[in-house]
């Protein structure tokens, strides 16, 4: 019976430290921390972005996407954009060959899946950050300029998570996402955030030259990556990524 107490309470006490002891933590810790620079008000220089966007058959989406990158704030002669398509059987090709603009270029992945598809497009990429955006993530204008920011603040910072949530979520999922990116902002505050998440983040480049083949997250893989390297994971929310594509209603949440 006392191993079944024992269980008991030790259970009770690891969800109290999951639930409210470790952001409590996180929020005292962040308070005491008097060493964290600001992010600077400009940029001191504007050195080339490349932006990897997998795609596959993503006609629905593709171009609110290029609406959007065209939008960024940031002098276009130091962007590169990547669409990196997987073998789509739409119209998603033919949409980006006639929407894209000269610092956008299409390539096709010899394999499909993000994984294969960020790996392919990584050869190509010739930026000095490197940002992964999901197709169905729309990120505000000033996106690259304060990811670039948060990058000059530390150079111990080699990985850069933007506040993300889904679009018109459905309210339990809205619930949580607002959970996770005030978890991460604590952390970040704090130290370091334990994840970024995929629908936008950007590195430094050298972090990774390719994901192992056998990665199913990105985001988890490359925080992880960065934090056991004893590099700073930053998570940010002076800019935003919003997912287009999420569930409206019960039945597409549980499908979710």
């Amino acid at each position: 019976m006392w191993i079944l107490i024992f269980l008991f309470f030790l259970t009770c006490l690891m969800l109290a430290w999951v639930l409210f002891v470790y952001y409590l933590w996180l929020f005292f810790l962040s308070l005491i921390k008097k060493d964290s620079p600001e992010a600077p008000e400009g940029v001191s220089s504007a050195p080339v972005l490349s932006f990897i966007v997998p795609v596959y058959n993503e006609a629905a989406h593709i171009a609110q996407k290029i609406g959007n990158l065209k939008a960024l704030d940031y002098p276009k002669d130091k962007l590169q954009v990547i669409f990196v398509d997987g073998g789509s059987g739409d119209e998603t090709p033919a949409v980006i060959n006639r929407l894209k603009e000269p610092y956008m270029e299409l390539v096709s992945s010899p394999s499909r899946g993000k994984i294969q598809q960020v790996n392919y497009a990584l050869k190509h990429t010739r930026g000095d950050f490197i940002f992964i955006s999901d197709a169905d993530g729309i990120v505000t204008p000033n996106t690259a300029a304060e990811v670039l920011k948060e990058f000059e603040k530390d150079r111990n910072i080699c990985l850069v998570g933007v506040y993300s949530h889904p679009e018109g979520a459905y309210s339990i999922d809205r619930y949580y996402w607002l959970a996770q990116n005030k978890g991460r902002l604590l952390e970040s505050s704090a130290f370091t955030s334990s994840i970024v998440v995929a629908i936008c983040y950007a590195f430094r480049k050298g972090l990774i030259d390719a994901f192992p083949d056998d990665v199913v997250a990105d985001d988890v893989y490359i925080s992880y990556r960065a934090n056991n390297l004893g590099k700073k994971v930053s998570y940010i929310d002076r800019c935003m990524a919003i997912e287009v594509r999420s569930p409206q209603g019960g039945k597409q949440f549980i499908s979710h």
